[in-house]
């Protein structure tokens, strides 16, 4: 193909025009799919922005737990403690303290206000005696469930 001169101002405006056209068609083919990318980038920030709310409900609700624990062992203490010191139950909830150390020296100082003092280890209760034990004397209980008929069970 044979080198021809542009002579006229038409023919320079038209080679001009295609290759623009065929720079405009390289860019669109490079950057097209650059409307899908700026949706997914919103959608990964939403997400983002959702874990990091979710993430804050969750340390919200660990540390509500763990306030929750914490005062329930304090309860429990509070509860074993008045018993073993011969305090009302009711009144555990007038000791003080977060620690085990706490609460039995408030509990100490409160049982000899109110007249408390340290439980004593119980005895083991007697066994219950048992239906058959009547010395061989007739049981008329034992009797009234022997005769019973459960209708072939």
């Amino acid at each position: 193909m044979p080198f021809e001169p542009i002579t006229t101002q038409e023919q320079l405006d038209q080679i001009i025009q295609q290759r623009i056209e065929r720079e405009r068609t390289t860019i669109m083919k490079q950057y097209a799919d650059y409307d899908a990318l700026k949706q997914s980038n919103a959608d990964l920030k939403e997400q983002i922005a959702n874990a990091k709310n979710s993430r804050a409900d969750l340390e919200k609700q660990i540390t509500d737990l763990q306030s929750a624990v914490k005062t329930a062992e304090v309860e429990r203490l509070k509860t074993n403690i008045a018993a073993e010191m011969n305090i009302p139950l009711a009144l555990r909830d007038r000791l003080t303290g977060i620690t085990e150390e706490e609460i039995r020296k408030d509990a100490e100082t409160f049982a000899g206000l109110i007249g408390g003092t340290k439980a004593e280890p119980t005895k083991p209760a007697a066994p219950a005696p048992r239906l058959n034990d009547n010395a061989g004397k007739p049981d008329p209980l034992m009797d009234m469930v022997k005769n019973f008929d459960f209708g072939g069970i």
